[in-house]
Parts: C-alpha cells; structure tokens; sequence
C-alpha cells in the first residue's frame, strides 16, 4: 500500500514476466475471476476493490483458498479452491463496502489474511532506479548480484 511513486508497482511488475498471473478483475465485469483457473499468481496492480464486481465474501474465501464458484463464458460455475498466492498494490486496504453488516469483522478478517506492507512516503527520485529490470532474468540478476543496492533502494 502506498502513495504513487513509491515503488509499489516496480517490485510486482516482473512477476507478470515470470508467472502466469491473474490481473484485476474489469469494473462491473460479469466474469471477474474467469483468469484465475489458469494462473499461478494472482496480481492486482493498482487495485480498487468494487462491490458490484466482486462480493466481498466471494473475495474472503478466495484469500483463504475455500470452495468458490467461478463463472466461465458459456459455461456453469466452476467449483475453484485457490491455492495461487496474491499480490495486490493499492492506496488503501481492501474493505468491505461501508454499509455492509459486520463491517468491522469483515475488515479484521481481511488484514488477518493480507500481509500489508506500507509505503508511507514515494521514493525520492535520486533513489528511484530508472532502468529498473523488466525482464524476469534481469530483474533476478539484479536483486540477487546487487544486494546492496537492492536493500538501499527499498530500505
């Protein structure tokens, strides 16, 4: 979690390049986790939960890897357990929606399941790394043969 600038996007990025990822669901889309049957890691860059997308519910037992169905084109849902891990970047939490009833218990149950980590202020530019490796060989080069650089930029 963290401001825009803080480096939130630069760490998940070169998962896309190693794993079969599942992205953020589409606003509204009456298929949100249709992607999720094929992926290896979930991640949602830049995330704002919507109700009208995907219950929260729904979202709880998808986190905790419990029994959902999971609408195909054409077809009926399909029972799912998930067992993908998930990475998300976001401003704020994921939270039920205001009005929900056991708003409170919804939330704690959420951020007992997420470890959240916060990027409090966004990386100063003379720490920002621009030619940041976008692929997944390179970028593992680069945090294992740099471990000092790596730790002073996210430090």
């Amino acid at each position: 979690l963290g401001e825009p600038g803080s480096g939130k996007s630069m760490i998940l990025q070169p998962l896309e390049l190693i794993c079969q990822t599942m992205p953020p669901p589409e606003d509204r889309s009456s298929l949100p986790l249709a992607a999720l049957l094929d992926a290896e890691i979930t991640l949602w860059q830049d995330f704002e939960y919507n109700h009208k997308t995907l219950n929260f519910s729904d979202l709880l037992r998808l986190v905790v890897g419990e029994r959902i169905g999971v609408r195909l084109p054409g077809a009926l849902n399909t029972g799912f357990n998930n067992t993908a891990p998930i990475f998300y970047s976001a401003l704020q939490p994921i939270t039920p929606p205001r009005w929900a009833e056991v708003y409170d218990k919804k939330v704690t149950a959420m951020n007992d399941r997420f470890l959240i980590r916060t990027w409090r202020v966004a990386l100063p530019s003379a720490r920002r790394v621009h030619d940041f490796p976008h692929c997944a060989r390179c970028f593992a080069s680069f945090v294992l043969d740099n471990d000092a650089a790596w730790h002073a930029v996210f430090s």
